[in-house]
């Protein structure tokens, strides 16, 4: 589960990189549910910076957050 989760969430940063500007195409931010989530989501991080050159950053959220309120 730990690898289809970092999958998912890789595919998710590299696409909402897609649309960025170039000055802005190397930094995402990426919000997360603290947890388990954000676990794979650190792991993702890592590989995202490793093999793609991305600066990822993670925005933590509670259970009780959330991200568009």
């Amino acid at each position: 589960h730990l690898r289809t989760g970092a999958a998912l969430l890789l595919a998710g940063i590299l696409l909402a990189g897609c649309d960025q500007s170039s000055s802005d195409a190397k930094h995402i931010k990426v919000g997360v549910i603290n947890g388990a989530e954000q676990d794979v989501a650190e792991v993702a991080k890592k590989v995202a910076k490793e093999k793609y050159g991305l600066d990822v950053e993670l925005v933590g959220f509670s259970g009780s957050l959330l991200p568009n309120d």
